[in-house]
């Protein structure tokens, strides 16, 4: 799990040193994320496609972090 770690990490320190340096490419960034990965409509339309993906994406995660 540490490669994950280390990925989530250096998204979040390239994220904070956005919000300080260009914080117009964050705001739109959040606008694309909000319109396109988090949209209520991917939610109605595929929802057991999506819950399926991400339950064995998780699963898949824990077995390679407890193997």
């Amino acid at each position: 799990m540490r490669p994950a770690g280390f990925f989530i990490g250096l998204f979040m320190l390239l994220l904070g040193a956005g919000y300080l340096c260009r914080p117009d490419k964050v705001s739109s960034f959040n606008s694309w994320c909000r319109n396109n990965l988090f949209s209520d409509r991917h939610l109605i339309i595929s929802r057991r496609k999506t819950g399926v993906l991400l339950i064995f994406s998780g699963l898949m995660l824990l077995l390679l972090a407890l193997w």
